[in-house]
């Protein structure tokens, strides 16, 4: 990923920690991203990274934090690119 889409990644990452902190889910999903972005890139680094990202995009649209959902959206986007 480009460095703008990782600014709006980790933004978008601490935007769904405060509004979903509730669920337990977010935090994992968050670590996973988190994780992905500290590796070396590769194929099963993009796997997860997608997997993460998507996982936590439909934990917003269940959550209805369209806001997040639609950013996580557009990096889920940029990721099967």
């Amino acid at each position: 990923m480009e460095g703008f889409s990782n600014v709006v990644l980790e933004s978008t990452l601490e935007l769904a920690t405060e509004a979903m902190s509730h669920d337990g889910r977010v935090g994992a999903c968050v670590e996973a991203i988190r994780r992905c972005l500290e590796s070396s890139p590769g194929p099963q680094h993009d796997n997860e990274l997608r997997s993460a990202v998507t996982a936590l995009l439909e934990i917003a649209v269940q959550q209805h934090q369209f806001l997040i959902a639609k950013r996580l959206l557009e990096i889920a986007r940029q990721l099967r690119r």
